[in-house]
């Protein structure tokens, strides 16, 4: 693996167990979520079908009024979670959920290298949410292979990278894979594949095809929502662990100056109204997207690392247990997309699509 720049490590998993609150809660999330999941009908069933997941009416009560916001699963996602679990915990159930998980996504891969569940050429590449859900495959048959040395999973990551790369010349001139949530992961996933194989040629697809070191492009795109942002910053910063480019790192100091210095950070250390960044306290309505509370955590948990700064601590601390508990039943089982601070809150009726499955990430 590729590393350089990093002041800080973390204990590896399975070193430390966790007691308080958040041993609570990966406990709970472990037995009353992860275990209690419908892995076949919600998970691998689209995969192996080829079918887009059935929601079975609920997608207009949901939000969701275009069957192109329905064909979101979260696979990928979920497996990093069982990964992180079965190290964590050691339980025999776990770790026999993350194994039926990357071995049948992997039996579902294409001899193109494709994960989904599309069939025609142009939706298996461009479909929208085709390429999130691939990207965080990527990053979930990754972390297989970093903590259960699993060589299948590492190559499966490959392949699917390689059917991205392979086809990217065929990208619509329409799509702005900056501003569109159904392309989040992308570079974060080849960037990991980068750290973990040391091969040049994702690297150089990230600089010369995705331009993604530029020190420039989020500023010129303008845009404000949380998750995406924070998660193309994330890129950079990883990148910047492997050659200490310190302009990698000015649109991380320039989000953390907007939640500090410029009312970007609500009160319960979580952010956004709408999913987007806002400079007020409102906290009511669609405060506080739990992807958005989810990578907030994850990205000054890297920041710290790289910088050792204690802020980065203390806003994480303040994150996770006031935003990000809040999202979750205090039983564990049922996860929230918002979290406001008043008014009346809902928990999301499906354990699939981004906030359930970044809420496990995260705790994971």
């Amino acid at each position: 693996m590729i590393e350089k720049t990093c002041r800080l490590t973390p204990i590896e998993l399975g070193k430390v167990m966790l007691r308080g609150e958040i041993g609570r809660r990966l406990d709970v999330t472990i037995e009353n979520n992860l275990l209690k999941l419908d892995i076949e009908r919600d998970f691998l069933g689209p995969f192996k079908e080829k079918r887009m997941p059935d929601l079975s009416g609920r997608a207009e009560k949901l939000g969701f009024y275009s069957d192109a916001y329905c064909c979101y699963v979260g696979l990928g996602k979920l497996i990093e979670s069982a990964v992180n679990f079965s190290v964590y915990s050691r339980d025999k159930e776990v770790i026999e959920v993350k194994d039926r998980l990357v071995r049948e996504t992997i039996a579902c891969q294409d001899s193109d290298g494709y994960i989904g569940f599309f069939t025609e050429p142009k939706e298996k590449m461009w479909r929208a949410w085709s390429g999130h859900e691939m990207s965080y495959i990527i990053l979930g048959l990754l972390r297989e292979w970093h903590q259960f040395n699993n060589r299948a999973a590492l190559d499966a990551a490959e392949r699917t990278a390689n059917f991205f790369m392979k086809r990217w010349s065929t990208k619509p001139r329409d799509l702005n894979l900056w501003v569109d949530s159904s392309w989040v992961g992308l570079d974060c996933a080849l960037a990991e594949l980068f750290k973990t194989t040391g091969k040049k040629i994702y690297l150089d697809f990230l600089v010369e095809a995705m331009d993604v070191t530029s020190v420039d492009w989020l500023t010129e795109q303008g845009f404000q929502h949380v998750y995406i942002l924070i998660s193309h910053c994330l890129t950079q910063c990883k990148l910047y662990q492997t050659n200490g480019d310190v302009r990698l790192l000015r649109h991380s100091h320039r989000i953390i100056r907007k939640l500090v210095e410029q009312e970007g950070l609500a009160i319960n250390g979580s952010a956004g109204q709408h999913e987007s960044f806002r400079s007020h306290q409102d906290g009511c309505g669609f405060a506080f997207e739990t992807c958005s509370t989810a990578y907030i955590v994850r990205f000054l948990h890297c920041l710290l690392q790289i910088e050792g700064k204690s802020l980065y601590g203390d806003m994480m601390e303040r994150a996770i247990y006031n935003a990000l508990f809040s999202a979750q039943s205090p039983d564990g089982r049922k996860i929230r997309y918002f979290s406001p601070l008043e008014g009346k809150r809902h928990y999301f009726e499906l354990d699939t699509y981004c906030c359930p499955n970044n809420y496990r990430r995260i705790v994971a």
